[in-house]
């Protein structure tokens, strides 16, 4: 029995380091520089009382704003719905739909 309950633990302990919050791009903004418009691309949590896993991503460019609602996989990978994929590497945030846009961490 104490075999168990010290995998379970162990088990748990290893699944939480996937959504601390080192490493996530929540309460951060980010920007990308093309053909003279900064865009700047920024991710609040739906709830800031637990691990960033989903809320609303806001981008800027120009005098115009949209929303979009984002998720975060176990993997780190980044669902914006109806704009793409992301993926974060230390502060910079790869777009997975194009290889050339890069946001950079502000």
């Amino acid at each position: 029995m104490k075999k168990f309950i010290f995998t379970i633990l162990l088990l748990l302990s290893m699944s939480i380091p996937a959504f601390s919050e080192e490493g996530t791009v929540c309460g951060n903004m980010y920007s990308f520089f093309s053909n003279e418009i900064n865009y700047i691309v920024k991710f609040d949590s739906s709830n800031p009382e637990l691990p960033c896993t989903t809320g609303i991503a806001s981008l800027y460019w120009l005098s115009s704003k949209a929303t979009y609602n984002f998720s975060i996989n176990s993997k780190g990978f980044i669902t914006v719905t109806g704009a793409g994929k992301f993926i974060l590497d230390d502060t910079k945030l790869y777009f997975l739909d194009s290889t050339t846009i890069i946001f950079v961490e502000m």
